[in-house]
């Protein structure tokens, strides 16, 4: 998958997506994956573009380990 990068959001904006993203209890880069899929799809040309919503949003984990222990902080 691609990624993509938005520099210099108002940070009234930054606080209405992170209050909809709580709102759907999702953190706030599912809810913007989720805004921008559904963008996406609902804008595509009939058969131009085939769109598959992959979202781990209903996964629940119990994992052990932490972001820090997987990758390490060095020059973050």
């Amino acid at each position: 998958m691609k990624s993509v990068l938005i520099r210099n959001l108002p940070e009234a904006v930054v606080s209405a997506l992170k209050k909809r993203a709580a709102e759907n209890n999702r953190s706030l880069q599912k809810e913007l994956r989720h805004l921008l899929i559904t963008f996406a799809q609902e804008n595509a040309q009939d058969g131009q573009e085939d769109f598959v919503l992959v979202l781990a949003e209903d996964v629940n984990t119990d994992a052990s380990w932490s972001r820090r222990e997987l990758y390490g902080n060095e020059g973050r």
